[in-house]
């Protein structure tokens, strides 16, 4: 790093987030989700048995615009994190993306889409190399997987019932909110129509009701389209702030701010490390990022250690692990970033979308103008009501330095203002982001 010093920040330029503009109006929008293809045009193997995929596809219905005006059609190349398994490379998905931004989508599910909190009743089955999920009147049989808290009951309960009934390999009934995953490549789950992977478990019973036979499907997959490859440079919006809390040896964790722009034909970083502790330190880096010939990765150069290499995702980044592959505990997610003359404020977009219109969320705000000499920044809870076109401030707990670093100089738990969320504010702009 460059600097190292207690307690502070440089300021930072706030700039509008690139890509994808949000709506003119401050108005409340519906988004509309578009079908399409997708294909999973390779996947990596990282580090403690991960593993990654690029998944390509057209947004040919986007009403999505970049910062030069020009309309953001695709094919879009995103980088997907988190898997367990090798997924098969060439297969489709059928998948929706917002329209309104494209980057945002889903997998299809054959089971429906309409609710979120929806269970899937089917066939839990478990034993020797086999755990399996056959959804009723569905002729599909997937492997499932997922967390030991989330599946274990089942597991035990398959098993005491093929140990009752002397027979292995016996099904229970199950209503499971499930998550659909691509199809692997090799290992015990390929043996399958797919892989899904299991939320939470809604209901269950050793009896298996007459009623849920699996049937054959009378739709057929619809037709691949064929899609250019294009690089994580080229086809995502990498633009924008980012944000992780990785391992530290000598203080409880570091919260690792970074932006990524692009000025020219120049790839722009800021690096902010804010060492966590007793005795906090701040690590400044400002750098040109050089990206990998395959157009997935960037390098940082680094004058005091070794280059920094963050692989580019969907909406994050992951860095390297001595240069040999990515490590998740280094994951940084983008942010949700907004800005006025007063402020500059960041939040996980993630949050948002699971408020569906009406809760309270967290931001991190940097002030241009200080409210007070000592106050840079500060964390900041709001509560938005999408019903009444409202939001309001809540707590608030003023820093000496940006990012929410430095040592806390202000605190406000009575500061309950109510705002439209038609203000021209950056608080009102990310509030609105719960509507959409």
């Amino acid at each position: 790093m460059n600097k190292i010093y207690p307690s502070t920040l440089v300021a930072l330029l706030a700039l509008q987030m690139a890509g994808c503009n949000p709506p003119a109006s401050t108005q409340p929008t519906t988004s509309k989700w578009y079908q399409t293809e997708a294909k999973i045009e390779s996947a990596t193997e990282l580090s403690d048995a991960m593993y990654a995929y690029s998944l390509s596809y057209p947004a040919t219905a986007s009403t999505a615009v970049n910062e030069a005006g020009a309309p953001i059609v695709g094919p879009i190349v995103q980088n997907v994190f988190g898997l367990t398994y090798l997924p098969k490379t060439g297969q489709t998905l059928t998948i929706e993306y917002r329209t309104d931004e494209p980057l945002l989508y889903r997998i299809v599910r054959p089971w429906g889409n309409a609710d979120q909190a929806a269970a899937v009743a089917g066939v839990y089955t478990y034993g020797h190399e086999v755990e399996a999920f056959m959804p009723c009147n569905l002729d599909k049989d997937y492997w499932i997987t997922g967390q030991g808290a989330v599946l274990n009951t089942l597991k035990e309960a398959s098993l005491a019932k093929s140990k009752q009934l002397k027979k292995p390999y016996q099904g229970i009934y199950a209503e499971l909110r499930l998550a659909l995953l691509p199809e692997a490549e090799d290992g015990f789950a390929a043996d399958y129509d797919g892989v899904v992977e299991a939320l939470e478990v809604k209901t269950w019973a050793n009896d298996i009701p007459e009623d849920c036979l699996t049937a054959a499907s009378a739709n057929s997959k619809p037709a691949t389209p064929a899609i250019d490859e294009h690089s994580s440079r080229n086809s995502l919006d990498w633009n924008g702030y980012y944000f992780g809390s990785i391992p530290c040896a000598s203080c409880p964790q570091i919260d690792r701010w970074l932006e990524l722009k692009q000025l020219g034909e120049s790839t722009k970083v800021e690096l902010f490390d804010i060492y966590r502790g007793s005795d906090e330190l701040v690590a400044e880096l400002s750098a040109t990022a050089d990206w990998t010939k395959d157009g997935g990765s960037i390098v940082i150069p680094d004058n005091d250690s070794k280059p920094l290499r963050f692989l580019v995702g969907e909406s994050a980044l992951m860095q390297y692990a001595e240069g040999e592959a990515p490590v998740a505990q280094y994951r940084l997610h983008k942010m949700l970033h907004y800005s006025d003359d007063k402020m500059a404020v960041f939040t996980d977009r993630s949050h948002l979308l699971g408020l569906h219109g009406n809760g309270e969320f967290e931001v991190v705000v940097n002030y241009k103008t200080q409210r007070q000499t000592e106050v840079k920044s500060a964390r900041m809870q709001v509560t938005v009501d999408c019903g009444q076109g409202t939001y309001t401030t809540a707590k608030t707990i003023g820093y000496s330095g940006l990012f929410a670093s430095g040592s806390m100089v202000q605190k406000t738990d009575t500061n309950h203002v109510t705002h439209p969320l038609t203000d021209k504010t950056a608080l009102a702009m990310t509030a609105l982001e719960a509507c959409n």
